[in-house]
């Protein structure tokens, strides 16, 4: 395919999965269902970066790789981006679906909502421990034997309180 080609192409299918996502949540809003989040997430949030990804490193040849000292930080950037959108969709997804449940017309959530936060919590910072390891070439393993002891303690801490706020 000719270079000059691909970023028109990019950006029309930029735009038609930006018509038919709005289509799709338009109706999903209409019926009240959840995964009008998810869909306006997608649309919103990690289409135009997945857009500027493509263009950045298919178009303009640039690389995360150390030798491009001029654009290696700045694709790596995109890159986090991608990720972190990728994050947001993926929760917002998992939200909306294996947490909800439905109840006649209504959608209403299967778990306690301070359970729902804490998962969340934990996808997002296993999330971006995997981002900054893959992505920013860093090394975790003493920031992850930290949290895994600390996790340990504030567990025995709050073992009471945590099982009163489940029960």
């Amino acid at each position: 395919m000719e270079s000059w080609l691909e970023p028109p192409l990019y950006f029309a299918g930029w735009l038609a999965l930006t018509l038919l996502l709005s289509v799709l949540a338009r109706r999903l809003d209409a019926r009240k269902h959840p995964l009008g989040g998810t869909t306006r997430a997608i649309r919103g949030l990690f289409l135009p970066v997945l857009l500027l990804y493509l263009v950045a490193w298919r178009w303009l040849g640039w690389s995360s790789e150390p030798s491009h000292e001029h654009y290696g930080a700045a694709m790596r950037v995109l890159e986090t981006l991608l990720w972190l959108a990728s994050m947001v969709v993926a929760l917002s997804l998992v939200t909306n679906t294996a947490l909800m449940r439905r109840e006649g017309a209504q959608f209403e959530a299967r778990y306690p909502k301070l359970l729902v936060d804490i998962l969340r919590l934990i996808l997002v910072l296993v999330g971006s421990c995997f981002v900054i390891s893959g992505v920013w070439d860093k090394d975790l393993g003493g920031l992850l034997t930290a949290v895994g002891i600390s996790s340990i303690v504030l567990g025995l801490a709050l073992q009471n309180t945590l099982d009163n706020v489940m029960a």
